[in-house]
């Protein structure tokens, strides 16, 4: 799975949870830039992976066009949300790395045996995706307080 790796970075969450004041530096010392960065070649992973799946499931026989339409619409917004997070970085004087990941999916991954495997992969991913982005989520209110209301 492309998101086993992740890196989770909800420890601003986490912090608050075991000391109660939210006042903990984060791990290893992130810089903003870093964090940045994270995000943007993450959510990149993840738009590489819709690509995937929707051209695996345009091949199908007899696809989903309601399926289709949703990958087509949320990998635009995926598109979307990469270009602000470019734009507001380099504005910020950040450099966003270009290694572009490609083919994220193992042979395996990518061809599963079976219809309902396949599924299985896909709604193990999209339900991994959903719990980084609530870590995320933690991460920007982090990074809100400590770069832009200094």
């Amino acid at each position: 799975m492309p998101y086993r790796n992740w890196t989770k970075p909800g420890y601003l969450f986490e912090c608050r949870q075991t000391r109660g004041n939210g006042t903990c530096p984060p791990p290893l010392n992130y810089t903003v830039a870093e964090k940045v960065n994270r995000f943007h070649t993450d959510l990149r992973t993840f738009r590489t992976y819709l690509h995937e799946v929707r051209d695996d499931e345009a091949e199908g026989e007899g696809s989903d066009t309601a399926l289709l339409e949703v990958m087509t619409q949320t990998t635009n917004r995926m598109e979307s949300l990469l270009t602000s997070i470019r734009i507001t970085a380099q504005a910020m004087g950040f450099a966003i790395l270009d290694d572009v990941p490609t083919g994220v999916m193992t042979s395996t991954e990518r061809d599963p045996t079976g219809e309902l495997l396949r599924r299985s992969r896909d709604q193990q991913v999209v339900w991994e995706f959903l719990w980084y982005l609530r870590w995320a989520a933690s991460d920007i209110t982090w990074l809100k307080h400590r770069h832009c209301e200094q």
